[in-house]
């Protein structure tokens, strides 16, 4: 099994893994590709499936301070686990 590269859903979700879980179920495992999810993909998520989307197209969008950040915040939460 080939793991994609980008950026862990984990980084956009720290403090509801269960999330990134659940889009994983659907074989969505990095933020590149659920900002890249056609609206047909994004109705097979269901609730919050478009929220979720573009959560991830804004973080995309965010300048490369806001990402560090991100991924710092993502960081120090896995750590507290």
């Amino acid at each position: 099994m080939r793991t994609p590269v980008g950026t862990p859903l984990s980084v956009l979700f720290p403090r509801s893994p269960e999330i990134g879980k659940n889009l994983q179920f659907d074989k969505i495992e990095t933020i590149e590709q659920l900002a890249g999810l056609t609206d047909t993909q994004i109705q097979n998520i269901g609730i919050g499936g478009r929220q979720f989307t573009d959560r991830a197209k804004a973080f995309l969008a965010s300048s490369t301070d806001e990402r560090i950040k991100a991924l710092d915040a993502a960081l120090s939460s896995k750590e507290k686990r």
